[in-house]
């Protein structure tokens, strides 16, 4: 438990708010936004291809 290890633990807080865009967020928007919705991947592998492809691209 974590009440047993508490001088082992530190809490962080986040900023409540980031004027700069998450460059991670806008790449997974960009990537949903850009692929079609009526194919979708069949299995990871061809998921995992289709990703690369876009980025590739990018």
């Amino acid at each position: 438990m974590i009440a047993d290890r508490q001088d082992e633990a530190e809490l962080h807080f986040p900023p409540s708010y980031s004027p700069e865009p998450n460059p991670d967020e806008l790449g997974n928007a960009d990537l949903k936004r850009s692929l079609p919705h009526a194919h979708l991947a069949g299995n990871r592998t061809e998921l995992a291809a289709r990703t690369r492809r876009f980025f590739h691209r990018r």
